[in-house]
């Protein structure tokens, strides 16, 4: 009988939810059509929590579109990463903008530079969806906060990220780009398969050694613990960013517990030692400036002096300074944008240049023109060195306009109406609108990028210099219309680490493509061009993670690294 009683409720329930369902999805339709743009049903939301795990892991909605008279067409738009999966596509056959129309809102999808650069200029009108708020956990911070708030933010936190920091950035990416290369050339012809791992550590030794001050040596066999720490602050950190998925999805209080499973634990003990780290890291940096006394410069420093100039103002009543929440939030926030983006584009670039070995060749022309006449990297001086790398930089954006970290940019119109124009003409777009700005497709659009938009090739961001002169010395990089290529957001809210990131790039690739070649370890059996495109299919293979774009199996070609 109480099996029958459950077999009821469950059934009531699921009766009643799908009656909700299609109660919101016809209102949603409504609201929709009065925009006028084309639009797409879909029975779920993309940021359905349970959806995003099962497509992360299973793949479910790659098996849906394969039912047959197009029932499951609705997954092609219906999860994170269709957006790098479609390409251009959906765009081709529906026109520039399109509305996906699900149970729990509409999803406006916008295409197109001129739309994309109208919407990021306008960041009070188009703002944040609240779902950004998980990101909260250690503090607010610059990429959730909005209007004044965020104006207070951004005014504290971007100067941070200043020549000084470049320079930290250069010197401290040079040295790890130094250990990096002598573990590959000591992997001989077996090559390495752990390129997204080695990428990783290098990317958060520059990030800890930089923002916090924290140095690390690339390869540690027993790094020194902290007194009362259990973790380094590094690992703490990589743990944190390595299960992100689950940290935004189980309560922090929760992930201790004794019944969760041990690597839930380690990362409720990450967290709370990360959390350690910040507060005594604050601390001990604003009672040493209090006293006057030495302070090594880095970005958290900035940060807590800038942070105290500021208490010193108020508006309305209010300090115009950083709590101290706001700057743990802050200082996490470096670490998401500064660690996984960085590496993951390394990553891509090490796989491309490996698949297209021409292009080691043109960038390994650039650099040794440029450093011929200093005696190694440590005599490679940062504003000297990087402001010549163009070809260099080149790389770095033909990856990104490819495999781009940030895929998509969302935004919402909040409780206002808001009118957007769209390919020329204007629409207003309702109150309560997610919108989905797919920076990817306007990347591999052919209306900007012709006649190859999904070759990846480097040489398409330089042009002649000044007066049509042309060879290395000359060369400028290509300017495009505003929203064309926005891999760091474009607008008042363009990340303010987009030059780190530039300057740690530039650094490695200059380290290692010096005096080093890459090729991928060739079987026997099998031809280097057919390795090579499986090289460009591995790199194809990719999804989100749940917020950066990755490869799914990042070491299934191992890469043969060799002196020159």
């Amino acid at each position: 009988m109480a099996l029958f009683s459950a077999a009821g409720v469950l059934g009531s329930v699921a009766i009643g939810f799908t009656a909700w369902s299609c109660v919101t999805l016809l209102s949603n339709y409504v609201i929709a059509r009065k925009i006028g743009l084309p639009i797409v049903l879909s029975p779920i939301s993309k940021m359905n929590v349970p959806w995003v795990v099962a497509c992360t892991y299973t793949r479910i909605q790659h098996h849906l579109q394969r039912l047959p008279f197009g029932l499951g067409k609705w997954a092609r738009y219906s999860y994170l990463g269709w957006v790098f999966d479609e390409k251009y596509t959906l765009y081709q056959e529906l026109g520039p903008a399109f509305v996906v129309v699900n149970p729990t809102e509409n999803d406006l999808c916008v295409a197109g530079a001129e739309a994309t650069h109208d919407i990021q200029k306008r960041w009070k009108d188009f703002i944040k969806p609240r779902y950004y708020e998980v990101v909260d956990r250690f503090g607010p911070n610059l990429t959730t906060a909005e209007g004044d708030d965020w104006s207070r933010h951004r005014k504290l936190t971007a100067p941070t990220f200043n020549e000084k920091s470049s320079a930290l950035s250069w010197m401290e990416s040079l040295a790890q780009a130094q250990a990096m290369s002598r573990i590959w050339l000591q992997k001989g012809s077996e090559g390495n398969r752990e390129t997204a791992k080695d990428t990783a550590t290098l990317a958060m030794n520059v990030l800890t050694a930089v923002a916090y001050g924290l140095p690390y040596p690339f390869h540690e066999e027993s790094p020194k613990l902290t007194p009362g720490h259990t973790m380094t602050y590094k690992d703490a950190m990589a743990t944190i960013l390595g299960l992100y998925t689950m940290y935004l999805i189980i309560p922090i209080s929760t992930m201790s517990s004794p019944w969760m499973p041990r690597f839930i634990q380690k990362l409720g003990l990450a967290t709370k030692e990360f959390t350690t780290y910040n507060e005594e890291m604050f601390r001990n940096t604003r009672s040493s400036i209090l006293k006057g006394e030495p302070v090594v410069a880095n970005l958290l420093s900035a940060l807590v002096r800038a942070s105290d100039n500021a208490h010193k103002t108020t508006i309305s009543g209010r300090s115009q300074g950083l709590s101290e929440d706001e700057i743990y939030g802050n200082l996490f926030i470096y670490g998401l944008g500064g660690h996984e983006t960085t590496a993951n584009i390394l990553t891509y670039t090490m796989c491309m240049m490996a698949a297209y070995p021409e292009w080691q060749e043109w960038v390994a022309e650039e650099i040794y023109h440029v450093t011929k006449d200093y005696p190694g990297p440590q005599a490679w001086k940062y504003e000297e060195i990087h402001p010549q790398l163009k070809r260099c930089l080149a790389v770095m954006f033909e990856t990104l306009r490819l495999y781009g970290s940030v895929i998509i940019q969302p935004r919402h119109t909040s409780t206002t109406p808001q009118p957007l124009t769209i390919a020329g003409k204007t629409y207003l777009i309702p109150a309560n609108t997610a919108i989905s700005l797919n920076i990817h497709a306007n990347h591999v659009s052919p209306e900007y990028f012709a006649p190859d938009p999904l070759a990846w090739r480097p040489a398409r961001w330089i042009t002649a210099g000044a007066g049509g002169r042309t060879g290395i010395g000359r060369e400028e990089l290509v300017e495009l219309a505003p929203g064309t290529f926005t891999p760091w957001t474009g607008g008042p809210r363009i990340c303010p680490g987009k030059k780190f990131a530039q300057v740690e790039f530039t650094a490695v690739m200059a380290v290692v493509f010096r005096q080093m070649r890459v090729e991928p370890v060739v079987a026997s059996g099998q031809k280097i061009e057919e390795v090579r495109k499986q090289v460009v299919a591995m790199a194809e293979d990719s999804q989100l993670q749940p917020t950066t774009l990755q490869m799914r199996e990042g070491g299934r070609i191992a890469l043969a690294w060799r002196q020159v």
